[in-house]
C-alpha cells in the first residue's frame, strides 16, 4: 500500500468496488453558523461522498465523540448492538440513549456535514458558542471521529499513555497468546 497524504490507499491498480475505505490522520476543522463541518478533500476522496448511494449517519458516542459512519456500516453496528443487547435493562437503556443520540446527516457538493445541534451540545461543541466551533476530526479507518479539541486532548493523552500496552496486547492476542 502506497500513503497518500493521511489516507492509505492500496497500491495503483488494485482498486475496486469494493475496496474497504481506511480514514486515518487528524485534522483541525471549524463549524460553521449553520453546524456545517467541511471534510478535508483527501477524506471526502477515500468516501467517495460523490457517489449517488452516499448516505452518512451520525451518533454521539460513549467517548464524548460524534461518529461519521455510512449507512450501510452504521445499520451493521445497529445490529450487533441490538443482538448484543438482549435482556439486560442496562443494554436496552444505553441503546434506546444511542438511538436518540444518532441522527442521518447529508453531505452536500461542497463537501459539508451538517451535524445537528442535538448532538454537537453532549459532545461539547457548539455552532454558536464563540471558543466552541474549532473541532477535530479524526480518522478511525472504517469512520471518522469529531471530537471537541478539550475532549480530544484529555483523550488523546490517556490513549498515549496506554498506547505501547495496548498495541503489545493486540499483537499478543492476534498471535494467540493473550498477555495480562
Amino acid at each position: 500500500m502506497e500513503i497518500s497524504g493521511y489516507i492509505v490507499r492500496p497500491a495503483f491498480g488494485t482498486t475496486h468496488m469494493t475496496q474497504p475505505i481506511h480514514l486515518i490522520g487528524l485534522y483541525k476543522a471549524t463549524l460553521d453558523g449553520e453546524g456545517r463541518l467541511q471534510l478535508p478533500l483527501g477524506l471526502r476522496d477515500e468516501m467517495n461522498v460523490r457517489r449517488p448511494d452516499f448516505r452518512l449517519m451520525a451518533n454521539l458516542e460513549p467517548d464524548g465523540s460524534i461518529c461519521l459512519r455510512e449507512r450501510a456500516d452504521w445499520e451493521t453496528h445497529v445490529d450487533f448492538l441490538r443482538r448484543a443487547a438482549g435482556e439486560s435493562n442496562r443494554h436496552r437503556r444505553a441503546i434506546l440513549f444511542f438511538a436518540a443520540h444518532s441522527s442521518p446527516v447529508r453531505c452536500d457538493k461542497q463537501g459539508r456535514v451538517r451535524i445537528p445541534d442535538s448532538l454537537l451540545g453532549p459532545a461539547g461543541m457548539d455552532r454558536q458558542a464563540k471558543g466552541r466551533k474549532e473541532l477535530v476530526l479524526v480518522g478511525n479507518f472504517g469512520d471518522l471521529r469529531v471530537w471537541s479539541p478539550e475532549r480530544w486532548e484529555a483523550f488523546g493523552k490517556e490513549a498515549l499513555e496506554d498506547f505501547e500496552g495496548g498495541v503489545d496486547s493486540l499483537l499478543d492476542a492476534s498471535s494467540g497468546s493473550v498477555s495480562q
